[in-house]
């Protein structure tokens, strides 16, 4: 009995590493995205050449570039303006910091920022002007919405910078993931939402990998 208790634990312990890991991920994101705002830095004339106006309204990369960052601005209010073509721009900047958090830890599947008006910027990149219509909102999703302040109250930038959404069915056709996000806030407007996605296989695979004794058996509780 000992000894099963002290496997269950020292598997607890490893998961919750991996876990803490991707919080922490998400904070880094959080801070580098607001400094992004603060900064706006523009994007190369390289990246910027992967960016295209479609027929629809929307601002895309249309590469497809699965080792560089996708980015998609939605044209919630009839076409995507000069100033939002501009914020696209200097959000690039963060291009850094979603790679780096996404080879950190081999249970992240993607790393993103949403932002309040229809920008998604996510690594690794895909052919997201073909996926995505321009039409879905991703406030309308827990892994948004889930950070606003109505969700989200206990918020601090310090002491609990970022949170945990329930499962949910990735609508980039990713499965059934959690995610760890944090607001990114400029004074008190929310800006948009950093997220981390971990694939929910991912964490049962990481408790089937693990050596049971006796005949024990891994469960995943929320």
């Amino acid at each position: 009995e000992t000894q099963l208790a002290q496997s269950a634990a020292q598997q607890a312990e490893t998961v919750q590493v991996e876990l803490n890991s991707v919080i922490d991920g998400a904070t880094y994101l959080r801070t580098v995205a607001a400094e992004a705002f603060i900064e706006q830095k523009p994007a190369s004339p390289e990246e910027l050449a992967r960016y295209q106006l479609l027929d629809n309204g929307a601002y895309s990369t249309v590469d497809g570039d699965t080792d560089e960052s996708a980015m998609f601005y939605a044209p919630f209010d009839g076409g995507v303006t000069e100033e939002e073509q501009d914020k696209a721009s200097f959000l690039a900047s963060i291009d850094v910091a979603l790679h780096g958090v996404h080879h950190a830890n081999f249970l992240v599947a993607a790393t993103y920022f949403n932002t309040r008006d229809g920008m998604t910027r996510i690594f690794p990149g895909f052919p997201i002007d073909q996926v995505f219509s321009g039409t879905v909102r991703a406030q309308d999703f827990a892994f948004y919405y889930r950070a606003d302040a109505e969700h989200f109250p206990e918020f601090d930038p310090v002491e609990n910078p970022a949170t945990w959404t329930p499962a949910y069915v990735d609508p980039a056709q990713q499965g059934w993931i959690v995610s760890a996000i944090a607001p990114v806030y400029t004074d008190d407007v929310l800006e948009g939402v950093v997220g981390v996605d971990v694939k929910v296989k991912s964490l049962v695979g990481q408790l089937l990998s693990s050596e049971q004794v006796f005949d024990s058996h891994s469960i995943l509780l929320d």
